[in-house]
C-alpha cells in the first residue's frame, strides 16, 4: 500500500519526466532549425529547498547565455522575436 509520501514521490517523478521531455524536445527543435543556439544535455539538480529539477545550459558558440529550468526562459534570454514566435507556434508557449 502506498502512503501519501509515495504518492508525492510519484507525482514528482512524473513532473520530472515531463520537464526532461520538454527540454529534450526543445534541444531537438533548436537543432532541427539549424539555429546557432544549442543546449547542453539537461542535468538533474537539487534546489535550495531540497526539491529536484532539471536545468540546462544555453550556448551560442563558446558563449554561455545562462542556465535555465524551462525552454521559455531560454527563448526570453535569446531575445529574438522570430525565434520566440516559432517557439510559441511549436510549443504553444509551454
Amino acid at each position: 500500500m502506498l502512503d501519501a509520501h509515495d504518492g508525492l514521490a510519484g507525482f514528482a517523478s512524473f513532473w520530472l519526466d515531463e520537464q526532461h521531455a520538454l527540454i529534450e524536445s526543445f534541444r531537438q527543435w533548436l537543432r532541427a532549425l539549424g539555429s546557432e543556439w544549442f543546449t547542453l544535455p539537461p542535468a538533474l539538480v537539487e534546489t535550495v529547498d531540497g526539491t529536484w529539477r532539471f536545468a540546462f545550459v544555453l550556448r551560442k558558440g563558446d558563449t554561455v547565455a545562462g542556465v535555465f529550468n524551462h525552454p521559455g526562459q531560454a527563448i526570453a534570454a535569446i531575445g529574438d522575436a522570430s525565434l520566440a514566435q516559432a517557439f510559441e507556434n511549436e510549443f504553444g508557449g509551454d
